[in-house]
């Protein structure tokens, strides 16, 4: 169940039709709880290694309309989802002097670092993607290798010898795929 938010009321004149509201632009507010039921914090070993069907296929360009249904396409990034444990493993790892700091420490360490052990052409960036897990919604932190923000910089994704690179280098064997971000304002 969730509530909806009714933007931009208006009424008929009462000449000319009953005094009824008229509803427009109408969106949904998710309630906490049904926030709570769409969304799982898996364990690592529950972590897809696979990605779903959905997150396989290629996007439209951001921006574009979706000829199908007619709406503006969102921003997506085709990311490699990491698991909490997945980024505090590299801080114990590679940053062994930090081995004392809390999990929610080592997390924002990984993200403050994590630039430092990689190579710079790789220009990676961090974004919090919405990778959906077993008919749920799992939010997290993706690498992010491209966006759909254009035709030339969507390439990248095909790049298997960059993803493997960048995968060796994490550790991490997550698939990549293409994702909704919860930050496109930020831009990741």
């Amino acid at each position: 169940m969730y509530t909806v938010l009714f933007r931009d009321f208006r009424c008929f004149p009462s000449d000319s039709k009953p005094n009824l509201p008229r509803f427009r632009n109408t969106m949904p507010v998710f309630t906490q709880d049904f926030r709570e039921r769409i969304t799982i914090w898996p364990l690592i070993e529950e972590v897809p290694l696979v990605a779903c069907k959905s997150a396989l296929r290629k996007p439209l360009i951001r921006g574009t309309r979706n000829p199908a249904t007619g709406k503006k396409v969102l921003t997506q990034a085709f990311a490699i989802p990491l698991h909490t444990d997945q980024m505090i493993d590299f801080v114990d790892h590679y940053i062994p002097e930090k081995r004392h700091c809390s999990g929610s420490e080592k997390i924002g360490i990984f993200t403050d670092t994590l630039h430092e052990f990689i190579p710079q052409e790789w220009k990676l960036n961090f974004a919090w993607v919405l990778v959906p897990v077993k008919g749920k919604i799992w939010h997290t932190i993706g690498i992010a290798i491209c966006a759909n923000r254009n035709e030339e910089e969507m390439l990248r994704a095909e790049d298997s010898a960059l993803i493997k690179q960048i995968q060796d280098s994490l550790a991490v064997w997550t698939q990549p795929g293409w994702y909704f971000i919860t930050n496109p304002r930020h831009e990741y």
